[in-house]
């Protein structure tokens, strides 16, 4: 699971929309940084090829 954890309000909503969604075993797999993506650390990226499914909290209008 990756949620923005942006400087904005919505990045923090959409943060504890996912440890929510976690702690009620919505998700089995641990969460991740999505930053580590975006500046392409392979571990982070590795770790996202391995997933079967990837779920992404983003409330932000930016790139809408």
């Amino acid at each position: 699971m990756y949620a923005c954890g942006g400087c904005a309000d919505v990045g923090e909503v959409a943060d504890q929309a996912c440890r929510k969604l976690r702690r009620e075993g919505f998700a089995q797999a641990s969460m991740s940084c999505i930053t580590g993506i975006a500046a392409r650390m392979q571990p982070f990226i590795d770790a996202a090829k391995k997933a079967n499914q990837v779920v992404v909290i983003d409330g932000c209008p930016v790139g809408l």
